[in-house]
C-alpha cells in the first residue's frame, strides 16, 4: 500500500515563500515595490553616502 502525502501548513508556507523569492529574482518591478514598501514602513534604511566637492562651496 502506498502512503499519500498530505498537504500540510508547512508545505504551503514553503511553496509560497519559494514562489515569492523566484518572483523577486525574475521581476525587477516586484523587487522595487518590495523595497519601496520596506522603506515606507521603516524596515529598510539604506545608507546613502553623499560626497560634496570642496569646490562647490568655495
Amino acid at each position: 500500500m502506498v502512503k499519500k502525502k498530505k498537504i500540510t501548513f508547512g508545505n504551503i508556507i514553503y511553496l509560497l515563500s519559494a514562489a515569492i523569492i523566484v518572483v523577486m529574482l525574475v521581476n525587477p518591478t516586484a523587487k522595487s515595490l518590495l523595497i519601496r514598501g520596506l522603506i515606507g514602513i521603516g524596515f529598510f534604511k539604506p545608507e546613502i553616502h553623499v560626497q560634496v566637492s570642496k569646490r562647490a562651496f568655495g
